[in-house]
């Protein structure tokens, strides 16, 4: 995960006041992402599931 403007080969979805960008041959091997926030023992961070 990275701060980056889009590209031609990006695909962009704004999901409530976040922009998520993300490039289009990812997309087409991983159709289905997950992109949680959760809390642990060490702190907060966010987790990217892919289901292939």
């Amino acid at each position: 995960m990275a701060l980056d403007e889009p590209k031609d080969d990006d695909n962009v979805y704004n999901i409530g006041s976040v922009k998520v960008i993300i490039n289009k041959k990812i997309e087409s091997y991983a159709p289905t992402i997950d992109i949680d926030y959760e809390s642990y023992e060490w702190g907060d961070d966010y987790v990217i599931t892919t289901h292939f």
